[in-house]
């Protein structure tokens, strides 16, 4: 929380900014804080902001490190999502008294795995 605080109450101070995409881009090495991050209001525009408008090369490239990582993290996302429906989907028509358990722990088994 402190350094989204810092990199959008100082957008202009190069040192910050820079800062606080070197943090940002430590932290996205967990998926779970790659998710939360995606769900910060403005971070995808500030940090878009942030390779049009500095001049600072590693903030530059550290921002387009994050937002990379955002896009993969969003399709990964997306993908367990369908596999989840689909699997649900599977389970409902199935006969409930035959595997209905085991096809249940399979769907949760692939969201526990994915952090969901």
């Amino acid at each position: 929380e402190v350094i989204i605080n810092a990199f959008f109450n100082h957008p202009n101070d190069a040192s910050v900014v820079n800062g606080c995409c070197f943090a940002i881009k430590n932290f996205t090495h967990e998926e779970s804080n790659v998710r939360s991050f995606r769900l910060v209001d403005g971070l995808l525009e500030g940090l878009q902001k942030t390779i049009e408008t500095t001049e600072d090369s590693n903030a530059k490239a550290d921002a387009m490190g994050i937002l990379e990582i955002f896009e993969a993290s969003e399709s990964d996302d997306y993908y367990l999502e369908n596999q989840v429906l689909e699997s649900i989907s599977l389970i409902e028509i199935e006969d409930y008294r035959t595997m209905a358990d085991e096809k249940m722990k399979q769907v949760i088994g692939l969201m526990e795995e994915y952090g969901w």
